[in-house]
């Protein structure tokens, strides 16, 4: 593959990649800035006789900002889940939760035992396999 050459446009680092990088994004290994890799068509490969000294420089990525109503619809959202709420106010009782807690916790030790013993089956099978 060929290997292009070209500066990043936020601080000037020069960059190296192949070709397959052509039209990506990338990110600047210097200053991590967002960046397009210029196309093989900048550099002039494809006509030999428009090749040029000059170093071409990415295009930057705009940067899109976020809207301040999407924080502010976030915590309405957040206040208004049911399951939060309940939870604010106390009411799912200590036994309810004290119980689904334990279910988690047998479940995953269940999960861990077979785990292990898959493990030792296995490792069984692989010995009498070389035997």
């Amino acid at each position: 593959m060929n290997e292009i050459k070209f500066a990043c446009p936020h601080c000037g680092q020069h960059i190296a990649c192949d070709e397959g990088y052509c039209g990506y994004q990338i990110a600047c290994p210097a200053c991590e800035g967002a960046m397009i890799a210029p196309k093989l068509a900048a550099f002039g490969y494809g006509a030999p006789s428009k090749l040029s000294l000059a170093l071409p420089v990415a295009t930057p990525v705009p940067r899109a900002s976020a809207a301040p109503g999407i924080a502010r619809n976030w915590q309405a959202r957040s206040k208004a889940d049911p399951v939060r709420q309940a939870l604010r106010e106390e009411k799912i009782p200590d036994l309810v939760l004290g119980f689904l807690r334990t279910v988690v916790i047998v479940i995953l030790a269940f999960a861990g035992a077979a785990v292990i013993a898959l493990g030792i089956l296995f490792a069984g099978c692989a010995i009498s396999s070389r035997l």
